[in-house]
């Protein structure tokens, strides 16, 4: 054996060079990869909390809508009632009554 290499040697060294050298640049860009992945997941994150925030907002709205339209309905039909001549003052029986005893 002398110090000189062989042809097949150097191809050996070049591949194992080129696999290193591959493997490093995979490596890299994976890294990068994931550093943009971990920006967006934490940006996701913010806008997530303030969606919920809003939502809770939303959903104070919308309860105090319906506490109102339960308020609307009951004067409609508080209203109602007084144009058919009953209500609260002077309800439909006690008219009724009141005429039955004048004669």
């Amino acid at each position: 054996m002398s110090g000189e290499l062989t042809f097949a040697e150097i191809l050996q060294i070049g591949q194992i060079a080129s696999i290193l050298i591959g493997g490093g640049i995979v490596s890299f860009r994976i890294g990068r990869s994931t550093s943009r992945v971990e920006t967006s997941m934490t940006q996701q994150k913010l806008e997530i909390g303030t969606l919920k925030d809003e939502i809770k907002v939303l959903s104070q709205l919308v309860t105090q809508v319906a506490v109102q339209t339960t308020r609307l309905d009951m004067l409609e039909k508080r209203y109602e009632e007084l144009r058919h001549g009953e209500g609260f003052v002077f309800p439909l029986s006690a008219h009724l009554q009141s005429f039955k005893k004048l004669p």
